[in-house]
């Protein structure tokens, strides 16, 4: 029994010694590079006097999206002056009226909108969801699309 129990344990070390290199050999590799790929976090920030828009991307892939808009309120102008002839935030509404009506469909879609003594809020996170049922086509292209539509709109944008 004793000669038995002796080769029992000698071929269990021996397969338990063979087992870490045959796993190796026989198994296939599981693809370590997805793990070990970095990730390249670029922001792209466009603003002007009536809004502020900050998108975020991971590897060219959105990751959340803050649209602004500031409550801007219109200053009368002094007809009785002609020479005080400086622009007012009229022409600055009416040139983002899409900017407008994009911010009033997110805030009616969303529903979610953080107010502040300066404007609204509304944030768009992909991390948790891709919203496929928002109406957001304008919004979720890639980064260098992005920016040339942003700048299109009358913003003055900038990558970091």
């Amino acid at each position: 029994m004793k000669k038995f129990l002796c080769f029992f344990g000698i071929f269990a070390l021996l397969f338990l010694v063979l087992l870490p290199p045959s796993l190796r050999a026989f198994l296939p590799k599981k693809d370590d590079d997805k793990d070990n790929q970095e990730v390249v976090r670029r922001n792209l920030r466009c603003s002007n006097k009536r809004f502020i828009i900050g998108t975020s991307y991971d590897n060219d892939k959105i990751r959340a999206i803050v649209f602004k808009r500031f409550d801007v309120t219109e200053e009368p102008t002094d007809s009785s002056n002609p020479d005080t002839s400086e622009p007012t935030d009229t022409t600055e509404v009416s040139d983002n009226s899409e900017l407008n009506s994009l911010f009033q469909t997110l805030k009616v879609q969303i529903g979610k909108v953080t107010t502040q003594e300066d404007g609204e809020v509304v944030t768009i996170d992909f991390s948790v969801s891709n919203h496929e049922d928002l109406s957001i086509d304008k919004l979720n292209k890639g980064i260098e699309e992005q920016q040339k539509y942003y700048e299109q709109q009358g913003l003055t944008c900038s990558v970091m």
